[in-house]
């Protein structure tokens, strides 16, 4: 008879163990009256039904804490969006201008939306990064397909390729919001491509075909043909981002920075021109200035100088 190895007879004497012990149960509950198994019974299934309903009521507690955790995220980022509306649609804008086929590219766009949850320190926990990127993108086409004046006219394909072409396209966007828009054309331009006049107001802008952020001396252009040509208004329009040196220097100067899509928000400003303008107006017409207020007493007091001599 060959011999049994080592494992085998280990695993030989686990099993007759098990036996026995089997053996020993059945014995043990044979001897246990039918009364006492109903006790058992009965302790056992309200004990499991106690543990299912602890077991339930984390659970719903965890998902409701797990609710009210996303709930507060998607609040967060909403307000961030709200907050910067305005940039991301021009970001997106000025990739599905540089696509060249109306839809950014896609993995330039997750990038940029990578680059906003960064800048705005918006680490989510509960927001999956496609949920996060599907908010955003929503809201950017919400914002978009919202009818605006900016939407009069639609920049020609060419526009987006020929400088020249970009300024006859922007002044042809001022002329169906209203404006008597030209651009000037050629050197010698004194930082002016396009000069509009609308209602008393009158408008230089710069415009910038750039592949690229435009810098500070675009701004400065347009405040210097601003000056030369005693405009009321400056702006800066091109299809890219602007620096931050150009935001600074425009936040100090008044000057505009905008999106080619944006051209709608000259109106705006226009708008709050005129009514600064109107509401000195009608201060002056009611409170007379110290000058003139004073004007009536110096007369009187030269009349009573006269007579006095």
């Amino acid at each position: 008879m060959a011999s049994i190895s080592k494992k085998s007879q280990t695993s030989l004497t686990g099993a007759v163990l098990m036996l026995a012990l089997v053996s020993v149960a059945v014995q043990a509950m044979a001897s246990i009256s039918p009364a006492v198994w109903v006790v058992v019974l009965v302790c056992g299934g309200a004990v499991a039904a106690f543990y299912l309903k602890h077991k339930a009521k984390v659970t719903e507690q965890r998902r409701r804490a797990a609710a009210q955790a996303e709930a507060a995220e998607r609040r967060e980022l909403e307000a961030h969006l709200a907050k910067h509306s305005r940039t991301l649609c021009v970001r997106h804008a000025g990739l599905a201008a540089s696509n060249g086929y109306g839809t950014p590219d896609a993995s330039a766009w997750a990038k940029e939306v990578q680059r906003f949850m960064t800048s705005v320190n918006f680490t989510p926990t509960w927001l999956s990064p496609e949920l996060v990127h599907a908010m955003v993108t929503a809201h950017v086409e919400t914002q978009r397909q919202r009818p605006t004046s900016t939407q009069a006219v639609t920049f020609p394909a060419d526009a987006m390729n020929d400088p020249t072409a970009f300024e006859e396209a922007c002044a042809a966007q001022l002329r169906a919001l209203g404006w008597d828009a030209t651009t000037t054309g050629g050197s010698g331009d004194q930082g002016i491509d396009v000069e509009a006049r609308k209602s008393g107001v009158r408008v230089v802008i710069q415009c910038k075909l750039y592949s690229q952020a435009v810098g500070n001396g675009a701004v400065q252009q347009a405040v210097a043909g601003k000056q030369f040509a005693k405009a009321h208004i400056a702006a800066v329009v091109s299809n890219a981002g602007f620096t931050r040196k150009a935001h600074e220097f425009a936040a100090a100067t008044g000057a505009l920075l905008l999106h080619h899509t944006e051209l709608g928000r000259i109106d705006d400003a226009a708008l709050r021109l005129r009514q600064a303008h109107a509401a000195r107006k009608a201060i002056a017409s009611q409170v007379p200035t110290n000058e003139n207020a004073s004007a009536p007493v110096e007369r009187g007091l030269m009349g009573n100088i006269k007579k006095s001599a």
